[in-house]
């Protein structure tokens, strides 16, 4: 028998809000009590609902709401950046450490690393 989820609204919105602020998955969950694989597997079985076209399941709502709110706060960091307002080296410099795939200067190689990491856990999956 499964253990019952610890997931709830009330603790889906703090952590969004965490989420929202760039605190990295790792501590939000440490923050939260739960295992960064709990919120990984939260946020991943949100998109699959969200693919399968279950928009609207508790999970497909959290990880729309969390990559809505990430967005949000990357166009904000990239608005500063762009205006060249003071401090800007800072938030390109979050933008590179939290988003590594999207704004380091070894995106690419990052990328390709991960799928090759990907392929590698697929072929290690046993096959029912």
């Amino acid at each position: 028998m499964a253990r019952p989820t610890k997931f709830n609204k009330a603790l889906a919105e703090d952590i969004i809000e965490d989420i929202a602020q760039l605190v990295p998955y790792k501590i939000v969950a440490e923050a939260h009590r739960i295992d960064r694989s709990t919120l990984n597997d939260w946020i991943n079985q949100g998109l699959a609902d969200i693919q399968a076209g279950k928009t609207h399941s508790e999970l497909a709502q959290f990880s729309y709401t969390i990559k809505k709110k990430q967005c949000h706060a990357i166009k904000e960091l990239l608005n500063e950046i762009k205006q060249g307002e003071k401090g800007w080296q800072a938030r390109a410099w979050i933008l590179e450490r939290r988003f590594p795939l999207e704004f380091s200067s070894c995106a690419q190689e990052l990328l390709q690393m991960k799928e090759q990491i990907d392929h590698i856990e697929e072929l290690l999956k046993p096959h029912v």
